[in-house]
């Protein structure tokens, strides 16, 4: 049944501060002036966090979201930003102009990610613990349609041409794959032990997916559901990014700290990059020759020059980042999910 639309939280959560009873000898005007400097201070913490790229310079904003954000979809066609919120099983909808959620719909239980047909606009999410797929109509920000799919659905792919969407079920040791136009799953690809992370290539004719329990990254034939190559990597891989015209697989190695790329071509890995600690996913920014590294454990980012395959900055940011995103108009996206907010970071101001 489609979910009821909630309003958004106000930036920062919880209540305001109490500042009536107080037994002081203050004027009532003292006492407005107080509790207007810590409203102010609330505010501040709840959307400012981590820094800008460079050292002094002054914090980055951040958009208030659900509890625990985890992934991020961004359509800027429409101008919208999805969080999901894992701890409040919800999605927050933002406006990428306004920079603030203007909606929040609920979904099922433990929301882990989230991706978007910009052909047909539909927003796709994974529910870890309902073991489902929420379809969302942009148009209406409600659910239109919940598919069925294999034990604990994580990570997320969409072919937009063919209107085919992949599951990675990381107990299920599968890959749902869902007809668009049907809203049901029409396949299922096996082979794969503990799969973790999804990427597609542009024309859909390889599958690229992260097996944790073996320390390699799969390469699926969707027209037959075979496995035709295997890379190994570090220790359990986790988030893709796939830069196809380079033909390089950027692979975040979860419990080695580091970030393998390799050739998509040869199946080696002809660099691993060491970075903080906890990387669960990366981002491209092909135009300026930059990957993004959400290291969780470290309330950091690191920025990889794709030429070097150095890093050349490590940014801080809030608590848990567990997902980034590049956005329009150099706005670097970063779910923090022990701050319950994405911070927002210019890609201009690092590395």
């Amino acid at each position: 049944m489609p979910s009821p639309l909630k309003s958004a939280p106000a930036p920062g959560g919880g209540n305001a501060p109490a500042c009536g009873g107080a037994r002081l000898l203050y004027s009532a005007a003292m006492r407005a002036v107080t509790c207007a400097l810590i409203l102010l201070s609330a505010l501040f913490v709840a959307c400012s966090s981590g820094n800008g790229g460079k050292d002094g310079d002054d914090p980055a904003p951040a958009i208030a979201t659900g509890t625990k954000p985890w992934g991020l979809a961004i359509d800027a066609q429409r101008g919208r930003l999805y969080a999901v919120n894992k701890g409040a099983s919800s999605v927050s909808i933002i406006d990428l102009d306004t920079q603030m959620a203007i909606n929040t719909l609920s979904v099922g239980s433990g929301p882990s990610s989230i991706a978007v047909n910009r052909e047909s606009g539909l927003v796709y999410v994974t529910n870890s613990f309902t073991e489902t797929v929420n379809v969302i109509s942009p148009e209406t920000a409600d659910t239109v349609a919940i598919v069925p799919v294999d034990r604990q659905p994580w990570a997320i792919a969409v072919d937009e041409a063919a209107n085919l969407i992949y599951v990675a079920n990381a107990e299920g040791r599968s890959i749902s794959v869902i007809d668009g136009r049907v809203g049901a799953v029409v396949d299922t690809l096996t082979g794969v032990d503990e799969p973790w992370g999804l990427e597609l290539s542009p024309d859909g004719s390889e599958l690229y997916a992260s097996d944790a329990a073996a320390d390699q990254v799969l390469v699926f034939d969707p027209a037959s559901g075979a496995v035709t190559q295997r890379f190994d990597v570090d220790g359990r891989p986790r988030g893709l990014a796939l830069d196809a015209a380079a033909g390089r697989l950027y692979v975040a190695n979860s419990e080695a700290s580091t970030v393998s790329v390799v050739d998509v071509e040869t199946g080696a890995a002809i660099a691993t990059v060491a970075v903080e600690s906890g990387p669960y996913a990366v981002a491209l920014d092909t135009e300026r020759g930059r990957a993004y590294v959400a290291n969780s454990l470290s309330a950091s980012v690191s920025v990889i020059d794709t030429t070097t395959n150095e890093v050349v900055e490590t940014a801080a940011v809030s608590a848990g980042p567990w997902d980034v995103a590049v956005g329009p108009g150099g706005a670097l996206y970063v779910a923090c999910a022990g701050a319950d907010q994405v911070v927002v970071l210019s890609v201009d101001r690092l590395g």
